[in-house]
């Protein structure tokens, strides 16, 4: 297989050499692109907590009223109505999606 490397990037063969050499060139990019990304996941995951609650649970239910109490919530700009947080008067929540806010001087990121 190594011989048959060198043979075809020897330039005998202009036309694999070149296919060979831009596969390789377009993979080193392909890679070198997802440095950052798999950078900033990393990150993420090491700084943040994850906890996750299920809509069935009580505790989602004491959930969506910590965040209907929340100033920040004025700040949400996708919310939902609710009519169950708070017997049957108005509430907003966040609506489906990811949502960063501060509380505390901490960051936190939600999705619903």
């Amino acid at each position: 297989m190594l011989e048959f490397l060198q043979h075809v990037l020897s330039g005998q063969n202009q036309f694999a050499s070149g296919g060979l050499l831009l596969m390789i060139v377009g993979a080193i990019g392909a890679y070198l692109r997802a440095i950052p990304s798999r950078i900033w996941f990393w990150f993420v995951n090491q700084t943040t907590l994850s906890i996750t609650v299920k809509d069935e649970d009580a505790a989602f239910a004491w959930v969506k009223q910590w965040f209907a109490e929340q100033k920040f919530l004025k700040r949400i700009r996708r919310v939902d109505l609710d009519t169950t947080v708070r017997n049957e008067n108005l509430a907003l929540i966040p609506a489906p999606g990811r949502h960063w806010f501060w509380y505390r001087s901490r960051p936190f990121r939600v999705d619903f």
